[in-house]
């Protein structure tokens, strides 16, 4: 009785397996010529001390299950100091912060990236 329902597992388990791989090969397929299609914006005031924090949990939840590509992140510079700048840079270790002005992300949105 054991060994059945180990087996029956094992299927379901090797069927979830497929279904990811054939997940994924797709959607590299699908984004293969994209690059940098996703931004996430952040509004960063001036006197935010937290503003770390909140880029630091937006690049979790918007790339935590991303299978394809990253989403890049974008801090809407509302005065934020070098200091807070810096942090936000920190925290997350090798991967880039933009912060932009209202102007700079007008274009990059008129552009389209």
């Amino acid at each position: 009785m054991l060994l059945e329902f180990l087996s029956a597992l094992g299927v379901v388990f090797l069927f979830l397996l497929i279904f990811l791989i054939c997940t994924v090969l797709l959607c590299r397929l699908l984004a293969s010529g994209e690059k940098d299609v996703f931004f996430t914006v952040i509004p960063g005031f001036e006197n935010d001390e937290r503003l770390a924090q909140k880029v630091f949990t937006a690049y979790i939840q918007t790339n935590l299950l991303a299978v394809c590509k990253r989403s890049r992140l974008i801090v809407l510079d509302l005065g934020v100091s070098e200091e807070i700048k810096r942090e936000c840079s920190e925290i997350l270790g090798g991967h880039e912060v933009l912060f932009l002005t209202k102007e700079d992300l007008g274009e990059l949105v008129d552009v389209g990236c």
